[in-house]
């Protein structure tokens, strides 16, 4: 288990690649860049239904997601994911297909530049 804390930008591929599985455990979300950076690296995620989060990941299909507070349930999903090599890389196929191109800097980009767009024109 390695609770890695604010990884540098530069240091971010390595940490990725040495991660079996990513746990997002959090009561209260955003959209978390985490999740979006582990997809798109292909590492399998277990996370709890929070926020952004379940917009990220569909359970089952791209990741594992359950409901916060369950640490039996997160035990679990955990578990089932470091023990089944072809579930881990089943997800990880899948959640970087649905990242790529939803959250490529050049989609985000142009999502911004359009929103923004709209806002000076009044179109709110």
């Amino acid at each position: 288990l390695h609770m890695a804390g604010w990884v540098e930008h530069a240091a971010l591929p390595a940490a990725l690649a040495s991660l079996d599985v990513l746990l997002n455990t959090s009561d209260n979300e955003g959209l978390p860049v985490s999740l979006i950076e582990a997809m798109a690296a292909g590492v399998p995620i277990v996370a709890t239904r929070a926020g952004g989060t379940v917009s990220l990941i569909e359970d089952g299909v791209t990741g594992r997601v359950v409901r916060t507070g369950n640490s039996d349930a997160i035990a679990r999903a955990t578990l089932e994911t470091l023990t089944d090599r072809a579930m881990r890389e089943r997800y990880a196929s899948a959640a970087r297909g649905a990242v790529h191109p939803r959250y490529d800097i050049s989609t985000l980009v142009g999502t911004m530049e359009g929103f923004y767009t709209s806002l000076v024109a009044g179109n709110r």
